[in-house]
């Protein structure tokens, strides 16, 4: 009989072994789709923010190719006639960098 019952008891932790083991399995499941969903919104997020510093980079260049344009030469001619400050005028620098492109790795 005592052979039986440690038979018995060998199979009773094996099950909750099992069921332990399902139970695992499953809120691992949970816990990784809910880091790919929380993934999928982060890459969103990302992705937007790379747009708009794209833009912005592409906004800054056309202001500064204005004020090289528009404002340099006037500013030029009165350093010319000798109206001016102690401070030089600083040319801005064009930004050629654009965001890495994710998609394209």
């Amino acid at each position: 009989m005592p052979t039986s019952v440690v038979a018995l008891l060998r199979a009773i932790a094996y099950g909750w072994r099992q069921e332990n083991l399902t139970a695992n399995a499953e809120h691992i499941r949970d816990v990784g789709e809910e880091l790919y969903a929380r993934l999928a919104t982060f890459s969103e997020h990302l992705m937007k923010l790379g747009r708009s510093l794209n833009g912005t980079v592409a906004d800054y260049n056309k202001t500064v190719g204005s004020f090289e344009a528009k404002l340099l030469p006037g500013a030029r001619k009165f350093s010319e006639m000798g109206v001016g400050g102690d401070k030089a005028l600083e040319e801005p620098e064009r930004i050629d960098k654009a965001v890495r492109d994710v998609q394209q790795g």
